[in-house]
């Protein structure tokens, strides 16, 4: 486990953000089994100062951003000592810690039988959702070095791809 004694996460969004409540559904839920209590932190433009103290205050080590977050604003968090989980590498690349996305391979490989269908004449609506089955995890080694986190060998075996 990378931050084993997490004890409250901050759910970093946007306004507006609609059906933000159906992201964080998940992750509330697994938190509050875990023990660990979540917290709802809606970003303001050019607030995010704001909102670090806001986390600080209490006491969130980890929080997971919903949607794009600036360079600037992920050094001010590795700064206050609060990782940042992002939904993309994009993300990781500028400082966030990590990112869980789906791996667009595998997405390619699951939407091709779906195309088939729908060129045969079968329609979209009566096609099940599918959500990805395969994931890629992506870590920033730099950050998690400035927030005092050891790469072990088990942990560099979990993660697909670490930016150095």
């Amino acid at each position: 486990m990378m931050r084993p004694r997490v004890s409250a996460i901050g759910m970093l969004w946007e306004p507006p953000f609609p059906g933000i409540e159906i992201l964080m559904k998940p992750v509330i839920d697994a938190a509050s089994e875990a023990g660990i209590s979540a917290h709802d932190i809606p970003r303001e433009p050019n607030g995010f100062a704001k909102s670090v103290e806001h986390m600080a205050k209490l006491h969130i080590d980890t929080a997971f951003s919903y949607g794009g977050i600036e360079r600037a604003d992920l050094e001010l968090a590795r700064r206050a000592r609060i990782a940042i989980v992002s939904l993309g590498k994009d993300e990781v690349i500028e400082g966030a810690l990590f990112s869980v996305e789906p791996d667009a391979g595998n997405t390619y490989a699951e939407v091709a039988p779906i195309i088939d269908k729908v060129l045969r004449g079968s329609s979209p609506a009566e096609m099940p959702f599918q959500a990805p089955t395969r994931y890629v995890t992506i870590l920033n080694a730099k950050t998690a070095a400035a927030l005092g986190i050891r790469l072990t060998p088990e942990l560099r075996l979990r993660i697909e791809r670490i930016v150095e």
